[in-house]
């Protein structure tokens, strides 16, 4: 499906947000990002590094293309339910595991700043203070610093793409 992210690492290959930031967490235990498999936590960790790609988004779709949705029928509700979701998980803590970030806090908080951006929601409260303590951690300036180093490398090389190379051989 040409889908992005997507991770090649060995023999591995991984794609979507959630399966490569899964996979990372798992592979990388000294980062801190994941849960044990035998922890007592892991379940409500791999509940949230899967709630965005099957809650948030799709409801965040719905939101954009102005669809109806069936909150009963659909496993995400809606967008406010799924605020109201992350709010809750909130309460205990400042990440949705309580005193512990990890992958699951990058997937959604990383998310909803594109909810903000995109307006679907108005950015305040404890999801936009959620957003900006995510948006204030070392890690991700690190990580900022790496993307923005890369998208400059990229951009300095000529692009060839089947359209492109299409337009090219027109008459």
């Amino acid at each position: 499906m040409s889908k992005l992210p997507a991770l090649e690492d060995g023999s591995v290959r991984v794609a979507e947000s959630g399966a490569v930031l899964l996979y990372l967490a798992d592979r990388y235990p000294e980062s801190g990002l994941g849960v044990p498999l035998h922890d007592p936590v892991r379940d409500r960790f791999l509940q949230w590094m899967f709630f965005t790609g099957s809650c948030l988004e799709p409801a965040m779709a719905e939101r954009v293309t102005g669809a109806q949705g069936n909150t009963v029928s659909f496993g995400w509700g809606d967008l406010g339910g799924v605020e109201h979701a992350i709010e809750s998980a909130l309460e205990e803590g400042p990440w949705l595991l309580g005193d512990q970030f990890t992958a699951a806090d990058i997937l959604a908080a990383s998310t909803l700043q594109i909810v903000f951006i995109a307006k679907l929601i108005e950015p305040q409260g404890v999801l936009f203070d959620y957003v900006e303590r995510s948006l204030a951690r070392e890690g991700h300036e690190r990580a900022s610093a790496i993307d923005h180093r890369e998208a400059e490398r990229v951009a300095l090389k000529p692009h060839v793409g089947v359209a492109h190379g299409a337009e090219e051989s027109r008459p």
